[in-house]
């Protein structure tokens, strides 16, 4: 009977979608299993708790001394709050599925549609969020997409702020590298020959690079690593360095440099 009791193992991936229904699902029958097997003491209910869990898991409350602040841990990287954009966009694009009955669709959908987190909202807020689903669903380019989505942004003029910025960096990006004469020492833009023709092998070498979103509260330790992702793509101009982290900032950090984003100086961009 204990093992039919017994729940499996928590290997939840925190930043999956559902992790925090799932999470709260398996510690409800995990309590249940303790309480069946009669565990109450908190040494013991820890032990039982470091059992049940696996190495990735395990490794964010390895250090706690209580079956308490343990579960509050657990609370904590799971309870992430309900990004409201995508939720939207995965109840808009939800289709019935082969074999799938209508009732059952419709089951489906109700399900989804709480996660919305819907609110009594004017008109006037109600159209702005409308359009912001258009906006985000027909944009054109994946990366932007994501980006909007990884950064749950909600509000219609923030979210099209990050895109601008984003779509204005790739341009001038490409324009930097395309913008150059080389029988000259010296190009239009301010740059010398031998920076544009660095600008035009980063051009095809940031096809491949990825950098993180910036996160504010440790930025030192993201220069670093873009650094090396910029080392490991061969990745040398300037100008192609600063676009490709501006590409990369959050909401925030974007809100707080919009008024120099668009007219960076000239020469050592990034220690702006």
């Amino acid at each position: 009977m204990e093992r039919l009791t017994r729940p499996e193992k928590l290997d939840i991936d925190p930043q999956s979608a559902t992790a925090f229904k799932a999470f709260n699902f398996w510690l409800l029958n995990f309590e249940n299993f303790l309480r069946f097997i009669q565990v109450e003491e908190d040494n013991q209910r820890l032990t039982a708790l470091l059992s049940m869990v696996s190495l990735r898991v395990y490794e964010n409350i390895q250090d706690e001394t209580t079956y308490t602040a343990a579960i509050k841990v657990l609370k904590g990287l799971y309870d992430q709050p309900v990004n409201r954009v995508h939720a939207r966009l995965v109840l808009a694009s939800r289709k019935q599925q082969p074999g799938e009955s209508s009732r059952a669709y419709l089951q489906v959908l109700k399900a989804l549609g709480k996660d919305c987190n819907c609110v009594d909202k004017t008109a006037v807020e109600i159209t702005n969020d409308l359009v912001r689903d258009a906006y985000v669903a027909g944009l054109r380019s994946n990366e932007v997409r994501l980006r909007l989505l990884e950064q749950g942004v909600e509000k219609l003029e923030d979210v099209a702020r990050i895109a601008i910025t984003m779509e204005d960096a790739a341009l001038k990006s490409t324009e930097l590298s395309r913008d150059w004469t080389p029988h000259s020492d010296l190009t239009d833009n301010g740059f010398s020959s031998n920076n544009t023709l660095d600008l035009t092998k980063d051009a095809q070498n940031t096809t491949a690079l990825k950098l993180p979103v910036l996160r504010t509260s440790q930025p030192q330790n993201w220069f670093k690593q873009a650094q090396a992702q910029f080392h490991l793509h061969q990745i040398t101009a300037d100008a192609t360095k600063y676009y490709c982290v501006v590409a990369s900032l959050d909401q925030d950090s974007t809100g707080r440099s919009v008024d120099f984003l668009p007219q960076p100086p000239s020469n050592d961009r990034l220690l702006t």
